[in-house]
């Protein structure tokens, strides 16, 4: 565990520990990493440093750590991603140019993200948290305002953005959080500190969740190995165990998907992909295609391994093989991404498994 009750990431968290024990914090920072690594529990803990008044900061008992801890009331209604606790957006406002975003503020942290059902996060809502940023804060020494999913900013929005990150308020610290700094503008990215999170080892997640999390050894090491460093998303599927099975009985159908044969795959896609309106079609769609991922991705590495040296040509066949149908299920996602019907896609990934070529 890290000084701040992370599990892993004690590199980032002593290099930001340093730069405020020195005097040289940023006005801004940009928080990268996989979905599920815990970039919103990082950015939650900076706030809680930059706004504690104890000596050992945060202390995480406090008033003012204990408002942004992520269990905490606020921070699940601010970022809700996910969180068991979590509950559906509000209605939107009648004024519609204010409906694409979502403001949470308590005790001088500010939390905007994007509505949910909505594209992007409009100008409107960048403007509102800027003009929070600049009024000084009444509770602490800091102002801090943290943009969840930066990549999901407009291009008004962005530069609107731009220019409060070229003028800061002095007693103002912005954090952006995203999944991959080439989400967000080089204009953006140039103006904040990166603190990108590395993956986690699965031996470390693993005996997490068996010293704190009372697992078997046996489940753990399974979570570990599904979680391919992402130790928050490890977490979740270890406090509810249902959810876990449930996601380990979708990753055998997919694996089994993946082994059978073209008219099999294509017997299988109504039961993959159900009945229902198109859109909820699509995201059960883009489910199942994350589960074949992960199947071929660990085939992939196999047959990398096989493949290696003066392998012989069925190894090297085989490496051929995934990686062609590695590219049809990309080829796959882009065609869902471009609207065309998720079943007559999938059924056209059962009877063409491979990309030609």
């Amino acid at each position: 565990m890290s000084p701040w009750g992370l599990l892993g990431h004690e590199r980032a968290v002593r290099a930001f520990q340093g730069a405020h024990r020195a005097g040289r914090l940023g006005h801004a920072y940009l928080i990268t990493g996989v979905p599920g690594c815990g970039r919103r529990t990082f950015a939650a803990r900076m706030a809680q440093a930059l706004r504690c008044a104890q000596s050992e900061r945060p202390c995480l008992t406090c008033r003012l750590c204990r408002a942004v801890d992520p269990d905490a009331p606020f921070w699940q209604a601010a970022v809700r991603r996910d969180h068991p606790d979590e509950v559906d957006d509000p209605r939107p406002p009648r004024d519609r140019r204010d409906a694409g975003y979502v403001h949470t503020a308590y005790l001088d942290v500010h939390v905007l993200r994007r509505r949910d059902g909505f594209r992007d996060i409009p100008i409107r809502g960048i403007r509102e948290l800027a003009a929070e940023t600049y009024l000084k804060p009444a509770h602490g020494t800091a102002r801090v305002a943290i943009i969840d999913a930066a990549e999901e900013l407009s291009i008004p929005a962005a530069n609107a953005l731009l220019k409060t990150l070229e003028e800061p308020a002095p007693h103002a610290v912005i954090i952006l959080i995203a999944q991959q700094s080439t989400g967000v503008l080089p204009t953006l990215r140039s103006r904040c500190h990166h603190i990108a999170l590395a993956p986690v080892p699965a031996a470390l997640i693993s005996a997490h969740l068996v010293g704190e999390g009372g697992l078997d050894p046996e489940t753990a090491e399974a979570i570990a190995a599904a979680a391919r460093g992402r130790a928050g998303w490890a977490i979740g599927m270890a406090r509810d165990v249902s959810r876990w099975r449930e996601f380990a009985d979708r990753q055998a159908t997919a694996e089994a998907f993946e082994r059978a044969t073209p008219p099999e795959r294509f017997m299988a896609v109504d039961e993959l992909l159900g009945r229902g309106r198109p859109l909820e079609q699509a995201e059960r769609a883009y489910g199942w295609l994350g589960h074949i991922s992960r199947a071929q991705a660990s085939e992939l590495r196999a047959a990398m391994r096989a493949a290696a040296g003066d392998a012989p040509t069925e190894s090297r066949a085989a490496l051929r093989s995934v990686v062609a149908r590695m590219l049809r299920a990309r080829a796959a996602q882009v065609n869902i991404q471009h609207n065309v019907t998720p079943k007559l896609v999938f059924e056209d990934l059962a009877l063409r498994p491979a990309a030609d070529g």
